[in-house]
């Protein structure tokens, strides 16, 4: 198995050259980290949202998917996991109505600069 410190930077590579062929897969990585503990993975949680987001353009289904698999596992969700997604991707929210227009290209373009700051600093 990878370790966690490999699919951070893998996640990271993603967010800054990767295309949307990687969707299929960051979803099914969503999928995975968004059934474990509270907190611990929301770092992977918001990298994989960001790809997404990203991409959203091209492949218009996967804010529907991501939508799916963070409404059923909302409650593993801290406050501060809650309210940076109702922040940046309210898309995904289940307060939100179910057909919210995808997120503007300011949102993305900030929340993937917010990432690869993060990559900087670690």
């Amino acid at each position: 198995m990878r370790s966690e410190e490999t699919q951070e930077a893998a996640l990271f590579a993603l967010i800054a050259v990767g295309d949307a062929r990687a969707c299929d897969a960051v979803l099914r990585r969503l999928e995975l980290d968004s059934t474990r503990d509270r907190g611990y993975f929301f770092s992977f949680i918001k990298l994989e949202l960001t790809f997404l987001a990203q991409h959203v353009r091209d492949r218009p289904e996967v804010l529907a998917a991501a939508r799916r698999i963070t409404v059923r596992n909302w409650k593993r969700r801290t406050d501060p996991e809650q309210k940076w997604i109702a922040r940046y991707l309210p898309q995904v929210s289940p307060e939100s109505p179910d057909h919210l227009p995808p997120p503007s290209s300011e949102v993305v373009e900030e929340i993937r600069r917010l990432a690869l700051e993060a990559a900087r600093a670690d």
